[in-house]
């Protein structure tokens, strides 16, 4: 996982190296912005296959047989499969499945908040604070784990994303 973030006020305004005479409407216009954004990385979870329970047992853990190696294909969509779903199999009745516990990878994240701020200076003690903020700047989709049960129809596909862009915008005054 990696994260990095920052916050930068620009250098434009009263007091600052751009705009260091502006006339008062001049500087609430266009003086006393502030960037800031946050970036998040990180690989996918790792990922069991799972089955039903052949050893009867009552296990609410029963893992697949692993045939063959664990290959990712990284497909996403309808009929796309995110890993190769030949390598996996139900146990017999009265086994346990070969497969070990977090095999597979699922999708990761890749995600850019971005937000900007200005100050209204009124007086000394009293401003309003315009801010906007762009939640997933980018809209790149957040996939969903893919389905992890050798008995599904739907068995090694990624039905869903989540993390679509959000904007919001707030206006707030400090007295």
């Amino acid at each position: 996982m990696f994260t990095a973030n920052y916050v930068y006020e620009l250098p434009v305004g009263r007091g600052k190296h751009f705009g260091t005479n502006w006339n008062s409407v001049a500087n609430a216009l266009l003086g006393n912005w502030q960037t800031s954004g946050i970036y998040s990385f990180h690989a996918g979870f790792p990922l069991t296959v799972r089955a039903t329970d052949a050893s009867g047992t009552n296990s609410r853990g029963a893992r697949a047989n692993c045939n063959g190696p664990a290959r990712q294909l990284g497909g996403v969509g309808p009929a796309a499969t995110w890993f190769d779903i030949s390598s996996y199999s139900e146990p017999l009745a009265g086994t346990l499945g070969s497969c070990g516990n977090g095999v597979l990878r699922g999708p990761g994240l890749s995600e850019f908040d971005f937000g900007v701020e200005k100050k209204i200076p009124i007086s000394e003690a009293k401003w309003v604070e315009f801010r906007g903020e762009f939640i997933n700047l980018t809209n790149t989709p957040i996939f969903n784990s893919p389905t992890m049960s050798v008995v599904s129809t739907l068995f090694g596909q990624i039905r869903g994303s989540q993390g679509e862009r959000n904007v919001q915008v707030a206006l707030k005054l400090y007295f």
